[in-house]
């Protein structure tokens, strides 16, 4: 299987236009693993924006956050934000799964493709709180261990 890593740049594209407004984004990290019977990506949200949106984040906290109006924000202010474990599939895996007819440019050459998730492991624990944890507390290699878990129990072997 092949591993690869992707970071995708903090944006800001904020616009008084509604219809061109697409707000602010943090840089993102893809681990994605894959194999010849699909791919397994997991999404990971750093919090690092760009220097002039973190200004704008930090005068917000100073004044609604640290001043104990909304405790509860400063986790997500501050730390990464594991967000999804995607399958990525040339077929139809089940009838809820979403099809992106004009493909993806990172997965299958940008062929056409389906997706899902995987919300809970054969643990029945939040997946992709315990890939954020196995890459935390042990490193890379417990992360592509647990996304070849993962592809497994999606694909069966490689």
């Amino acid at each position: 299987m092949n591993r690869k890593i992707m970071f995708m740049p903090a944006f800001d594209k904020i616009n008084p236009d509604p219809s061109k407004n697409y707000g602010i984004g943090c840089l993102e990290l893809r681990f994605i693993l894959e194999g010849e019977k699909g791919v397994i990506e997991f999404q990971l949200l750093t919090n690092w924006y760009q220097e002039h949106v973190m200004k704008r984040r930090f005068e917000f906290l100073k004044k609604d956050v640290w001043s104990g109006k909304k405790d509860f924000l400063i986790r997500g202010f501050l730390e990464p934000f594991p967000v999804d474990i995607c399958i990525w599939s040339l077929s139809k895996r089940h009838e809820d799964c979403l099809f992106f007819e004009e493909g993806v440019s990172y997965v299958f050459d940008g062929k056409p493709c389906y997706y899902d998730y995987i919300y809970r492991d054969n643990n029945d624990d939040v997946a992709h709180d315990v890939a954020y944890r196995k890459l935390v507390d042990d490193g890379e290699e417990s992360l592509w261990k647990y996304l070849e878990e993962q592809y497994v129990e999606a694909f069966g072997n490689a």
